[in-house]
């Protein structure tokens, strides 16, 4: 309804039409004029072939429309009602006061997946990370810091939510030691060695809790043997399906507005998608949830 393409009203048009054509008409004679309105009002406002490729257009807007309305119908009654739990972001690992472990995750995807569960009639409850995103207000929002908050944010909420999607991305490791204050460098000498620790593994430790009835989405991030690295997590880890996405895609994965993903199920089927904005991820992902569990 506005921005730049927006058709401006027709009085206005009119109005401006009005306004070139009395404004000092020394260059044409009113004659020119109606010669030149005479001749666009006689010709053809379009081609056989302009003609026919605007009805296929219209036609193919017109079935993607229906489609889209019948997807989210389905959807809403599939989601309506539900309880999501969604993790998204990074989890930051304290080195000091002003140090930190962590990796690029924007929160795009999950994010994108709880507005859109949201919209098909959820309740909500979203985890996550440090990032620069906005949710709506009808999502529960936790806001963490580590892996640690993180573990114990899902492990207060994972009994009560039917699906839960872990598309956050956890630091697998945190320092032994935090300091409270800034490390001076010449403290340290010329090495600093900082001895790490694995983190718990939530998608792990959740899969072991998981109740018949209860869905379980894991995420996996591969660069070699991709496919196959992703159903093992999926075996190990206990969950239902596992959504792969590939460092060797461009402009996917972390900080993109894109992403093409994999979906595996815990019968090895695996489903290919084109690469899509994550909003469009979210929905085949929510579709596939709907349409397997």
């Amino acid at each position: 309804m506005s921005g730049p393409g927006r058709l401006a009203d027709i009085e206005k048009i009119i109005h401006k039409i009005e306004e070139v054509l009395e404004k000092k008409n020394n260059n044409f004679s009113n004659l020119e004029i109606k010669n030149h309105i005479d001749s666009l009002i006689n010709s053809p406002l379009e081609t056989l072939d302009e003609a026919i490729e605007k009805d296929r257009f219209n036609a193919e807007l017109e079935f993607t429309e229906m489609k889209q309305k019948k997807q989210f119908n389905e959807l809403s009654s599939y989601y309506h009602g539900k309880k999501v739990l969604i993790t998204a972001g990074p989890t930051v690992e304290k080195i000091d006061a002003v140090r930190y472990i962590s990796n690029f995750s924007s929160g795009k995807m999950g994010f994108a997946l709880a507005e859109k569960v949201k919209e098909f009639g959820a309740k909500v409850t979203l985890v996550t990370g440090p990032v620069n995103l906005t949710s709506s207000e009808r999502i529960i929002r936790i806001n963490i810091t580590s892996a640690d908050a993180m573990f114990d944010a899902v492990s207060n909420h994972f009994v009560e939510n039917d699906i839960i999607i872990m598309a956050a991305a956890v630091s697998d490791f945190k320092p032994v030691n935090q300091y409270a204050n800034k490390i001076k460098k010449e403290a340290l000498g010329s090495n600093l060695n900082i001895e790490l620790e694995k983190n718990k593994d939530i998608l792990f430790e959740m899969g072991q809790r998981k109740k018949k009835g209860q869905c379980l989405v894991g995420f996996a991030l591969e660069s070699d043997n991709e496919v196959e690295n992703a159903t093992n997590k999926l075996s190990r880890k206990n969950a239902d399906m596992i959504v792969l996405n590939s460092l060797k895609v461009e402009d996917s994965t972390f900080g993109a507005d894109n992403n093409q993903i994999t979906i595996i199920n815990k019968n090895g089927e695996v489903k290919y998608y084109e690469k899509m904005r994550k909003d469009f991820v979210a929905i085949s992902i929510l579709e596939y949830i709907a349409q397997n569990f």
